[in-house]
């Protein structure tokens, strides 16, 4: 019998239920990780159901629990019509799951354990359309900005072998595996999690704002996609250089919400605040605001509101937003530790920052205080540090070569340090719709020169090319 009824399969996914007991699942579980990827678990398409071992034999309990898994996915979205494998173990169940007919099953098979090698597995894996490749485009195609199709990945991924002696295209492949894209839906549905009605209510009293660093950035995107008349907020585009001259003076205010689509470091957006006090720098030309203006804020309620948002970030938002006297609330759905327990110890007693000879503020001691990010999923000690020593190199070349592509002024040695994994040495795999953090690792984004494994110069072609793209190498 085929796997797929041709007149139904535009209907529903096909799906997996494996039913094992527990002091087997884990093998079950590592072969799924090489096959799928580790976030199988969360796609609604795969699931591992693990019995007790003193249970095995309690029929209904595990009819009931197959019923239960089998209804939720027959109930998503995109119905799931589960082919169910269940392990030799488990006993003379499968004439009572069959029997539940108000159910979409494609298939029962009973299997010997022993045949629930990766072998059996990789089988459906790929009729289900479940394999790691597979999961990775579909997450590549939520990028707007330009299509990104399997030879583009390939390309990407043969880089990793050309720039080291022993090849380390498993890295990219890791990387690929765990990288999450939020899509235009996700990122509205992070905005107003919180407070639904905010995102529908149009008589409200609000002031949405989206703060606009430079032209064609974040804000723009943002800014396009609540506007769209699902939502019909009246923005405000805050230019940092005259912050909240958008807003009408004379006009009184219930709250001020202001959008963007992530807060990671907080670096750019602390500094924006402190110089409204005349605590910056000066470089990026911002007006301090008057005392009056100031007294005049601090009467509205303040809303900070991110799709995602990390543990360094919040709280450097937070010193910027007592510092300059407003009531303000950080609202994300999706919070991030990035920190180690040495990191939230250094946070709390002020010692997790130290300034650069340049006089940038940068971690103090990232290697103990900040966690490896996404490499922490790689539980094998040797292949963590490999990978982490390989993305150091490639990703410390590809800062360097690209602020001279860009004429921008060399960094000290302690800042490269600090985003050898992306900006403040995140390890991020993470992408938006329409722009990409500089916290997620430079190999996704990041144009410039590195060295080949023979030690000659060689371009590296970032996945996301369009992200940060410099206009010499288009």
């Amino acid at each position: 019998m085929s796997l797929i009824d041709q007149n139904d399969a535009q209907f529903f996914n096909l799906g997996l239920l494996i039913v094992v007991p527990k002091s087997r699942a884990v093998e079950v579980e590592l072969r799924l990780n090489n096959l799928c990827g580790i976030n199988w678990e969360h796609e609604n398409q795969i699931e591992l159901l693990r019995i007790d071992d003193s249970n095995i034999h309690n029929h209904r309990d595990i009819t009931s629990r197959v019923k239960q898994i089998v209804s939720r996915l027959n109930s998503v979205e995109v119905c799931v019509r589960p082919v169910i494998l269940i392990s030799e173990q488990c006993v003379d169940i499968e004439k009572r799951i069959s029997l539940l007919t108000d159910l979409r099953i494609e298939r029962i098979e009973r299997v010997p354990f022993n045949l629930l090698s990766t072998v059996y597995l990789k089988k459906y894996v790929r009729v289900i359309n479940c394999t790691w490749q597979n999961r990775a485009l579909k997450q590549l195609k939520k990028w707007t900005h330009d299509d990104i199709d399997f030879a583009q990945v390939e390309q990407w991924l043969r880089q990793f072998d050309l720039t080291h002696r022993d090849g380390r295209r498993w890295v990219g492949e890791f990387l690929l595996q765990n990288l999450c894209v939020l899509s235009s839906q996700d990122m509205v549905r992070n905005f107003f999690s919180h407070d639904p009605k905010v995102s529908c209510d149009k008589n409200n009293n609000i002031a949405h704002c989206f703060i606009r660093y430079e032209d064609g950035k974040s804000a723009d995107a943002i800014s396009q996609l609540l506007k769209k008349p699902a939502f019909s907020l009246t923005g405000f585009e805050l230019n940092p250089k005259n912050w909240l001259s958008a807003l009408v003076d004379n006009h009184e205010y219930d709250r001020v919400v202001v959008y963007e689509d992530g807060l990671f470091t907080g670096v750019e957006l602390k500094g924006i605040l402190f110089s409204l006090t005349g605590q910056g720098d000066g470089k990026k030309e911002i007006h301090a605001l008057t005392e009056a203006y100031v007294q005049r804020l601090s009467n509205w309620p303040h809303q900070f509101r991110f799709c995602v948002a990390t543990d360094v970030g919040t709280h450097r938002l937070q010193q910027a937003i007592e510092n300059l006297g407003i009531k303000a609330d950080i609202i994300t759905p999706v919070q991030i530790g990035t920190l180690t327990k040495a990191g939230v110890e250094a946070l709390k007693n002020n010692c997790l920052y130290q300034l650069d000879d340049d006089g940038k503020e940068v971690i103090s001691d990232s290697e103990t205080t900040i966690s490896k990010g996404v490499f922490e999923k790689l539980k094998i000690d040797k292949k963590r540090k490999d990978a982490v020593d390989y993305c150091r190199t490639i990703c410390t070349a590809l800062w360097k070569s690209n602020l001279t592509l860009r004429n921008k002024k060399s960094w000290s040695e302690a800042r490269l340090n600090d985003c050898s994994l992306g900006a403040g040495n995140m390890a991020l795999a993470l992408a938006f719709a329409t722009s990409v953090p500089k916290s997620t690792l430079p190999v996704f984004w990041c144009h410039g020169e590195v060295l080949d494994r023979n030690g000659k110069k060689t371009i590296w072609k970032p996945l996301f090319k369009s992200a940060h793209p410099i206009i010499s190498m288009s």
